[in-house]
């Protein structure tokens, strides 16, 4: 009884606040630099680390924008990487994990480069005596290097009245800056999960020191963001599962709405936990772009392909515009022989 009713709770909260994005028309631009928002997790939320079934997890994203259509794309990687410790220190039911997440995006054949790396811990507190119902928090710090190279920025041609030619105008070497700063963030988040049925609520903050830098003529500021995030799986049809998830990020020059659906079908009739999966959906960014999506779960490995197509005003600019985006996660479990492997090891180390 108790497990419908905070079902229904979370279902009439997540459709709440879907109501709200869809209804509001301050949505400008991009935030978050993926489309596929549940495949950073450390990205999106500090308290997320650690919510997955195993011992660590690697996650991957790469996104290539608008490599159709412009001589110098913008490329994107990140790399999400967490690990469960502490288990004989912490509660029986709880969890807490460390993570490290890196990040580059690189734009202008290398004019401008930003890159960031950081560390994040998280703790997940049980709220059941079976440790279904956890709340976490979690905190993360990162370093931000930024890069702006004039040598390699080309200008479009220009006529030159005295002269009456045209030249294309390249800025000479020696200009450019190269500057750092260190920002935080912090998240808290509700998680419930069966084997057949789990969902996730949170909210974080990023930039929450409001970090800036400034160098002659040019400044960098960077301002708080605010996510609210949500996820949903249940099961469908025998032993299919649904997907949902959604995110919205506010900060002051622009907002970001994401949501995705898509449906797993199971291709060997194990457990949810030890299944073979196809996923097939779509993620939509409310006034942006509409990304279908497919994904594969082979074991511990899975992979997940999107491109995003533009239904924004930039379409009238830069007619099919777009980005391809492509990530990977490893999901590593506990051995359970380990002990007997560990033992067996001491009897006959002289074999390895």
């Amino acid at each position: 009884m108790i497990r419908i009713k905070v079902k229904q709770l979370f279902l009439k909260v997540l459709f709440s606040i879907l109501l709200l994005v869809i209804f509001n028309n301050n949505i400008e631009g991009q935030t978050l630099p993926v489309t596929q928002n549940s495949s950073v997790p450390l990205l999106l939320n500090p308290a997320s680390c650690g919510l997955f079934n195993g011992r660590a997890q690697i996650q991957t994203n790469f996104r290539d924008q608008n490599q159709f259509t412009t001589t110098y794309p913008y490329v994107t990687g990140i790399f999400d990487g967490q690990i469960r410790i502490g288990d004989k220190t912490v509660g029986a039911n709880d969890i807490f994990a460390i993570g490290v997440l890196a990040f580059y995006d690189n734009s202008n054949n290398g004019g401008f480069n930003q890159t960031q790396i950081g560390g994040n811990i998280a703790y997940h507190k049980s709220l059941d005596q079976d440790g279904n119902l956890r709340l976490g928090a979690g905190f993360q710090i990162n370093y931000r290097n930024y890069i702006l190279d004039y040598s390699k920025l080309s200008f479009a041609s220009q006529f030159n009245q005295s002269l009456g030619i045209y030249s294309t105008s390249n800025n000479p070497e020696g200009f450019g800056f190269s500057t750092n700063m260190y920002d935080w963030g912090a998240g808290l988040v509700l998680s419930y999960a069966l084997e057949d049925v789990g969902y996730y609520i949170g909210i974080s903050g990023t930039n929450l020191n409001n970090p800036s830098a400034s160098k002659p003529g040019i400044s960098i500021n960077l301002p708080r963001s605010y996510t609210f995030q949500g996820g949903l799986v249940v099961p469908a049809m025998e032993s299919d599962r649904i997907y949902a998830s959604l995110s919205h990020t506010t900060s002051s020059p622009s907002n970001v709405t994401t949501l995705g659906v898509s449906y797993g079908f199971n291709l060997n009739g194990a457990d949810p936990e030890d299944n073979d999966e196809f996923q097939i959906g779509t993620y939509l960014r409310f006034k942006d772009a509409i990304s279908p999506f497919i994904g594969i779960k082979k074991d511990k490995y899975f992979i997940g392909l999107n491109y995003d197509v533009n239904i924004s005003d930039q379409v009238t600019i830069n007619k099919a515009a777009g980005a391809l985006e492509m990530t990977l996660r490893v999901l590593l479990k506990d051995n359970p022989n380990a002990n007997n492997l560990k033992k067996l090891k001491c009897k006959f180390r002289f074999m390895w």
